[in-house]
């Protein structure tokens, strides 16, 4: 018996043992993990800015034939299986997400008359996505109702225009219209949206944009969120009932979302072919104006859209924060706690996304300089509002610096940072920190202000002294 209870034993000390070495072996399992999951996150988040995973819905497999410069601006790429953008048959459309976790970062449509999924294809902008809107002459009803909750209308019928369209459009309807009204607050945003190029442009100069399909209204023309990129010109119209005339019929729409969300709407599946590309643009009125002396232009449509293309696939107008700090003046630390009426001085580093998807040669992070970058130090309201500066010796590293005075209110304030600017994703910071009163060792010694009090409390004390003296030994 006490051979077995010590074998007993001997056994139980070994199980005890494996058991401790199996969970030290367990925990770094766990650790190499965890570590090879957030590295694996970094190189993802790197790689989707360079090549942002695309999928294009299509009515007919023929579009990857004559819409091929648009697609391979996209990333789609002929014969290869590992381009970043894929084709598909909208009846046989994939899934976008799978266990939670979405399989694309930009959705095209280019299928205007098929059935779509319209509650998962919001539910996917609401998630920070990016779509494409591509309609035809004829648009079916789900994205009708689509485009309708991104904030335009698509108009019953096509656009004509009898003054301003292309030579070639002369035996039919006139539908084939030119264009090279930008819109102003287009042109403002340079290169974020369109390309420096495009924005500096005179009218006259332009390269014109062909459109043959349905335009669309702006539901609400004071919305920030929705942006008119072209316009029609001021001799188009649609006919019927609830016809557009003139500007009033948009040919091309951006929306950029709260949530970073961006979407791209266009009533026109003509205007992303290599037709449209490839034309020699002559209008009618040019032609008439200059009696058939003036020579025909390359349309603008490809560098339209794949300056558009860029800002849809966030190669375009991407920004970061990368770092944040407070801390006194003359320290470099920041403080847990704030005292009242000290001087902070508060640094951040904002950064841009420059890269080309379609290049395939990825991109970097560039500085940021702005010169409407505003702070505030709020509790409930903001005690303090002041406009960030660039570093001086640092100019081109994307640092913004601002310095103030805490203000005579303690409690719990916030940094808020919130940088919304057409065409560029937002850049939202709130950072709270306490901030105390004086302590009763703090207080200045002597305070200049009360030389009165002081000097009333003494001649009241001397005045008392000299009252008794008189009253006790005079008689």
């Amino acid at each position: 018996s006490l051979k077995f209870i010590l074998l007993h034993t001997h056994t139980h000390t070994l199980s005890l043992k494996m058991y401790r070495c199996g969970k030290i072996f367990t925990l770094l399992l766990l650790v190499l993990a965890v570590t090879a999951h957030l590295s694996t996150a970094v190189r993802l988040t790197e790689e989707q800015n360079m090549h942002p995973r695309t999928l294009v819905l299509v009515d007919n497999m023929s579009v990857r034939a004559t819409h091929s410069a648009f697609l391979a601006s996209l990333g789609v790429l002929e014969g290869s299986d590992d381009a970043p953008a894929v084709v598909h048959l909208a009846s046989h459309a994939p899934e976008l997400s799978k266990y939670g976790e979405y399989s694309y970062e930009v959705v095209v449509l280019m299928c205007p008359r098929a059935a779509l999924d319209v509650e998962s294809l919001l539910d996917f902008v609401d998630a920070g996505r990016s779509l494409v809107l591509v309609g035809d002459e004829v648009v079916g009803e789900d994205m009708r109702e689509l485009a309708s909750e991104l904030g335009v209308e698509f108009a019953a019928d096509v656009v004509r225009d009898h003054f301003a369209h292309d030579r070639s459009d002369s035996a039919h309807a006139h539908t084939l219209v030119v264009s090279r009204a930008l819109e102003s607050r287009v042109r403002a945003q340079g290169s974020v949206l369109i390309g420096e190029r495009l924005a500096a442009e005179q009218p006259e100069s332009r390269s014109p944009f062909v459109f043959r399909g349905l335009p669309h209204s702006v539901t609400q023309e004071q919305s920030s969120l929705v942006l008119p990129v072209l316009r029609a010109e001021n001799t188009a119209y649609v006919a019927g009932p609830g016809g557009l005339q003139g500007g009033d019929a948009v040919l091309l729409s951006v929306v950029q979302a709260r949530n970073n969300a961006r979407a791209l709407i266009c009533g026109s599946l003509y205007a992303f072919s290599d037709a449209a590309f490839g034309l020699q643009v002559l209008s009618a009125q040019e032609e008439t104006a200059a009696q058939e002396e003036t020579a025909a232009q390359l349309s603008g449509n490809g560098e339209l859209m794949r300056a558009l293309a860029a800002w849809i696939a966030k190669q375009r107008g991407l920004l970061r924060l990368r770092e944040f700090a407070h801390h006194r003046v003359g320290e470099s630390e920041s403080a847990p706690v704030y005292r009242i009426r000290d001087q902070l001085e508060v640094e951040m580093v904002l950064e841009q996304w420059i890269g080309d998807a379609a290049a395939g040669t990825g991109g970097h992070w560039a500085p940021f300089a702005a010169d409407d970058v505003q702070l505030e130090f709020a509790m409930l309201d903001p005690y303090v509002r002041t406009t960030l500066q660039q570093a001086q010796t640092q100019a081109q590293s994307g640092r913004y610096v601002a310095r103030f005075e805490v203000p005579d209110v303690y409690g719990v304030f916030t940094f808020h940072v919130e940088y919304r600017r057409t065409g560029y994703t937002a850049i939202l910071l709130d950072q709270q920190v306490p901030v105390r009163p004086y302590r009763h060792d703090e207080y200045e010694r002597f305070i200049v202000t009360a030389y009165p009090y002081y000097a009333a409390t003494f001649s009241l004390m001397c005045g008392l002294f000299l009252f008794s003296a008189v009253f006790l030994y005079t008689k």
